[in-house]
């Protein structure tokens, strides 16, 4: 679901214009076909297991993308349905049909300004269809290239923060990306990051059909590269993610997993960027990029921590409220009305209305997904712990510090006697103290998600 701008080539090279088939399987909707409320405009993007189209609302004159499951190794196209091409691959089929269906249904769960809203589900024709909002913007790929194919630490720093919090927010679902490349990063007209593309039942198919060049998978983790395969997680997604990093502070991809198990050196990021990046951002990095699976961080927050930690500092209230605006300019409530000249498809990345598809339809679920126990909602139950953790952190600040004038005042001054000087050390060591306590308090309470993301492995 690579939504490359109109116009580019898809991922796998094929042109743009829909209507051409039968070169090596793909033969795409004709342009005009009409799936629900959606006509077929375009291809967007092609890949081994799915298209996706551009396609426009019958009546509300917008936009969306529209991905169809089409695993063209096993499956051909007979007027407008889908069937497999030979018995024997009947049973991949329906799998991969099956789980696609049931992976856009548990990313629709999913709610976050960084994560790809789901707005229909159906089963039409012997295959599947997903409508998604349409990400106007370019791909990873093509945003490095602009900045010369290296990204500077605070140009990175921009958009990591949130897609962080939508990987963790979809990890805490039980939802997994698992084919994480340049592709699957949009970053939007106005600068904030979208994660597409998820591709849980790609890695499943690949598992069940003839194997391909494993090489060619540059960001898969190994645990993704055998028939069998080992248990996926969070750790899974953090080392295509580390890949994409690695690309972006070195100006080159990381050897393929399989070509590193046999003996291809990959120079650590901490030493082909040094003195570039943040040393401890390097170093997470390489960490992610370990290849046991059990080496490498195991969720998005604790590698949060290392990689983000001046957004987590009390000395980087600039960076804080920098990724704070990002994430509202990307919000419902900061979406705003398209002024006259602009496209109408330039939208909020969580929009409330959904697409009929037509066909079988799956329920859009738009219920917000939340990892603390509390029915609250997210950004309310943010406010909350940052105004009761804040509070109590500002008490404590005040009442250490007023405590710490008095050893301090012995210290500077032993000459001063009767408590004069603690006593004029307690006022402006409370105000400090209580600073210190309320930033804290709310560095404490704005943690995305921490330890909230599923440590039981994830068979495929």
């Amino acid at each position: 679901m690579s939504q490359d701008p109109p116009g580019n080539a898809s991922r796998t090279g094929v042109p743009a214009p829909a209507g051409a088939g039968g070169v090596l399987g793909f033969s795409p909707l004709p342009t005009g076909t009409r799936i629900g409320e959606l006509v077929v405009q375009s291809v967007l993007g092609a890949g081994d297991f799915a298209i996706t189209y551009i396609a426009e609302h019958e009546k509300r004159s917008k936009r969306y993308a529209l991905k169809e499951y089409f695993p063209r190794q096993i499956a051909f196209r007979e007027g407008l349905a889908l069937k497999p091409r030979q018995p024997a691959a009947a049973a991949a089929y329906a799998w991969g049909l099956e789980r696609f269906l049931t992976e856009a249904s548990n990313l629709q769960k999913v709610r976050h300004p960084a994560i790809i809203s789901i707005l229909g589900i159906t089963q039409l024709g012997g295959t599947g269809y997903v409508g998604m909002s349409y990400e106007q913007g370019v791909d990873f790929g093509i945003w490095l290239h602009e900045r010369k194919k290296i990204a500077q630490q605070e140009e990175l720093d921009t958009i990591l923060a949130s897609l962080l919090e939508g990987l963790a927010e979809a990890h805490a679902a039980s939802v997994f990306h698992l084919d994480l490349t340049p592709d699957s990063i949009i970053v939007r007209e106005n600068d904030t990051p979208v994660l597409v593309d998820f591709g849980v039942f790609r890695v499943g198919l690949r598992r069940r059909l003839p194997p391909g060049n494993r090489a060619a998978q540059t960001y898969a983790a190994p645990e993704l590269l055998t028939r069998t395969g080992g248990p996926v997680g969070p750790w899974t997604d953090i080392y295509s993610f580390a890949g994409l990093l690695y690309l972006a502070v070195t100006g080159q991809p990381p050897p393929a997993a399989v070509e590193r198990a046999d003996g291809k050196t990959m120079p650590p990021a901490a030493t082909a960027a040094q003195g570039r990046y943040r040393a401890d951002f390097l170093a997470a990095i390489d960490a992610g990029l370990r290849l046991a699976p059990a080496q490498r961080p195991q969720t998005v927050a604790d590698w949060s921590k290392t990689l983000l930690r001046p957004h987590r500092s009390r000395f980087a209230l600039q960076g804080l409220l920098r990724r704070k605006a990002i994430i509202e300019r990307a919000s419902p409530a900061a979406a705003v009305t398209p002024t006259p000249g602009t496209h109408p498809s330039t939208f909020s990345p969580l929009p409330p209305e959904t697409v009929s598809l037509g066909g079988t339809p799956l329920p859009v679920d738009h219920t917000t997904t939340s990892t603390a126990p509390s029915a609250v909602p997210p950004m309310q139950q943010r406010a909350f712990r940052s105004v009761v953790f804040g509070s109590v952190w500002l008490v404590g600040g005040a009442l250490a510090g007023g405590l710490a004038s008095i050893p301090l005042a012995s210290l500077l001054r032993p000459d001063c006697t009767g408590g004069n000087c603690a006593a004029q050390l307690v006022l402006p060591l409370a105000i400090i103290g209580a600073l210190i306590g309320l930033w804290e308090g709310v560095r404490y309470a704005g943690r995305p998600l921490a330890n909230a993301e599923p440590r039981e492995p994830y068979e495929l």
